[in-house]
């Protein structure tokens, strides 16, 4: 089949049951594979809720929801939204949520299979790959954890699905879904800035020109509801941002990598704040006062509150703006001065990318439940190698992503960049997951360093689509040279 023909065109001829029976199939493989993994033990934790500082205080979820929305600036607002929608259900918060969250992962599934075919890939390959993934302990782990990393990789996952299905039809419809997926997922995790939306917007007028118009008149609600959640918090706080962390996380690229005796140093010489010598996400009680003495906020318990009513410390406080202000600061000025120390967290970050998305602390005790069956899957398809790393981190080699993830990344780039044997459309899709593949890795690895994995896994559904097409095209350049080998020797006994 020619990689670039259209597949809307020959899935037209097929019958509708046969067109629909790779997802029925794909739906009783993930339904099974959910109750094997639950007669292991697998269940929805929802843990999380009580003690991540991510999350609004529950009390509030329930009494103080909108407010307390409004005044969020630690994440970007839609998945407490979420959570303080399932916290209505007292008693059933689990059950719930577990529900979204599987409908989430068919989504997934399906989207993933669909991409797999409009790479023009074969049937029986597309499920193959999408049957792996599926059943994967890492899919398992993270779709049965509450935190936003499993609805965004699928909100992205199904997007890049409606990306294409846009490319093909040129409907209207189809390009609201994309840019309105593409909003939810910037109004859900702060990672993806609205400079994300930006390049998006800027891969598809460079690529897609015949719809530039359309694409931009499509872009422009969801655009102007992202740059409302920047403006907002602009307004309130004086931060162009939906998250005020930025700091706080960098501060363990750098700071945190210098001894206590330099930082004191360092504090002494009126090169670093008194806060370089305070660790990161410490109780506000430990931070100077004058980050907290002019208290504009009296009656928002939501930026007020120094504790949530669990007795976590509320990082959502007022005077967390200016103190992750202080950090970023602070850890820009050892960057610049001390740059082995930067080196060291970026050396970090990369190590920990590229190990298995299940090899997460917080995934116990889900983890311990199918331990046989995630060492059997980190061998058989992510290449575990008793091998360590052990001048950086400690940890186990993982030869396929190591290895293969670059390796795919970069052929899908050269495949899309140079448009050969590919229909425009398929040339549009493989360079936007390219994109976002990239994107991830970049942001997560130069700016925070421990939760990489997880940060990566958000982009390993859309990986899944790079990987078929290296494997199909390598594939068929194999087939190739048998073949002209094989007649050549045919050849050769002819002359003889």
């Amino acid at each position: 089949m020619d990689p670039g023909q259209n597949l809307e065109s020959q899935e037209v001829k097929l019958p509708r049951m046969k067109r629909w029976a790779p997802y029925v199939c794909l739906f009783v493989l993930y339904v099974t594979s959910r109750l094997v993994y639950f007669y292991f033990g697998i269940q929805f934790d929802t843990r999380p809720l009580s003690y991540f500082w991510q999350f609004i205080d529950p009390v509030l979820l329930r009494t103080r929801l909108v407010e307390s929305l409004w005044y969020l600036h630690s994440q970007p607002p839609l998945f407490n939204f979420f959570l303080g929608m399932v916290s209505r259900f007292q008693g059933h918060v689990a059950l719930v949520c577990s529900l979204v969250y599987v409908g989430l992962g068919v989504l997934m599934a399906f989207s993933v299979y669909a991409m797999l075919r409009q790479l023009s890939l074969s049937g029986r390959l597309a499920f193959l790959l999408t049957g792996l993934f599926v059943v994967s302990p890492s899919c398992v782990l993270y779709e049965n954890w509450l935190y936003d990393t499993f609805p965004v990789a699928a909100l992205l996952t199904f997007s890049a699905y409606a990306l294409y299905r846009h490319l093909v039809g040129k409907t209207c419809y189809w390009s609201c879904v994309f840019w309105s997926l593409l909003a939810l997922i910037v109004a859900t995790r702060g990672t993806f800035h609205i400079a994300w939306f930006g390049l998006v917007l800027a891969l598809l007028i460079l690529f897609d020109k015949p719809s530039r118009k359309k694409t931009i008149r499509a872009a422009l609600l969801p655009f102007l509801f992202c740059f409302g959640l920047y403006v907002k918090n602009w307004v309130l706080l004086g931060l162009f941002s939906t998250s005020s962390l930025l700091g706080m996380n960098f501060w363990v690229m750098t700071g945190e990598n210098l001894p206590q005796a330099e930082l004191q140093r360092s504090v002494n010489a009126g090169e670093l704040s008194q806060l370089s010598l305070i660790r990161r996400f410490s109780p506000i009680d430990a931070y100077p006062k004058e980050y907290r003495e002019v208290n504009p906020f009296s009656d928002v318990p939501v930026l007020t509150q120094t504790r949530r009513s669990t007795g976590e410390t509320n990082y959502n406080h007022f005077s967390i703006v200016a103190i992750s202000r202080q950090y970023l600061r602070d850890g820009l000025n050892v960057a610049r001065k001390h740059p082995e120390a930067y080196a060291k967290g970026l050396i970090r970050s990369t190590t920990v990318y590229f190990l298995s998305s299940s090899d997460y602390a917080l995934l116990e005790p889900n983890k311990t439940a199918i331990a046989r069956i995630n060492r059997l899957f980190d061998r058989a398809c992510y290449g575990k190698i008793p091998v360590r790393w052990a001048q950086l981190s400690g940890r186990p080699v993982f030869l396929f992503i190591l290895v293969g993830l670059p390796l795919v990344t970069v052929y899908a780039f050269a495949v899309g960049v140079k448009g050969k044997s590919v229909s425009r459309e398929q040339r549009v899709l493989i360079l936007y997951l390219v994109l976002n593949v990239v994107y991830v890795a970049g942001v997560s690895n130069l700016i925070e360093a421990g939760e990489n994995n997880r940060m990566r896994f958000v982009t390993d559904p859309m990986t899944i689509p790079l990987v078929g097409l290296f494997i199909s095209r390598t594939w068929a350049v194999a087939l190739k040279l048998k073949a002209a080998f094989v007649r050549r020797i045919a050849d050769g006994c002819a002359w003889r």
